[in-house]
C-alpha cells in the first residue's frame, strides 16, 4: 500500500505533511502557510506558542484514536479569516491522520442529528452507541 501511495500521491520530499503546510527547510521544520510562513516551529514554541496551539486545537480531542470533534458555533463565522482558519486546521489534522468531526447546536439538541453524531463518534472511537441513545 505504501508503494502505491507513493506512486499515485507523489509529494515534495521537503514537505512534512501531505499538503505541504509544514515543510523542512535547511533541516528545520517550518510553517509553510499564512502569516507565519517561513518561521521555524522550534522558534514558535517559545515566541508564539499560541499559534501552535491554534493549529492543534480542537474542542474535544482523543489522542489515542486521533479524533478531534469541534463545535461550529457563530464564533466561526465572525469574519472571513476565522472561517478560513477552520479549514486550514481541518486540513492539517486530516493530512496528519486525524479524523475531524464538526457539529452544531442542532446536532446536540435535535434527537435525530444527536443520534447521528453519537454514532459517528462511537464508530471513530471504537465503541458502540448505547442502546436507545
Amino acid at each position: 500500500m505504501e508503494a502505491l501511495d507513493r506512486q499515485f500521491n507523489a509529494t515534495d520530499p521537503f514537505n512534512a505533511d501531505r499538503s505541504g503546510r509544514l515543510r523542512w527547510v535547511d533541516g528545520e521544520l517550518t510553517i509553510n502557510f499564512g502569516k507565519k510562513k517561513g518561521e521555524r516551529v522550534k522558534d514558535l514554541v517559545t515566541t508564539d506558542p499560541g499559534y501552535l496551539k491554534w493549529i492543534l486545537r480542537g474542542d474535544f480531542v482523543w489522542q489515542r484514536q486521533r479524533v478531534i470533534a469541534e463545535y461550529q458555533g457563530d464564533v466561526h463565522r465572525i469574519d472571513r479569516k476565522t472561517w478560513q482558519d477552520g479549514f486550514i486546521r481541518r486540513r492539517l489534522a486530516e493530512d496528519n491522520g486525524w479524523a475531524m468531526v464538526e457539529f452544531t447546536a442542532r446536532d446536540i439538541f435535535a434527537k435525530t442529528p444527536q443520534r447521528e453524531l453519537v454514532a459517528t463518534l462511537s464508530r471513530l472511537l471504537g465503541s458502540r452507541p448505547r442502546p436507545g441513545a
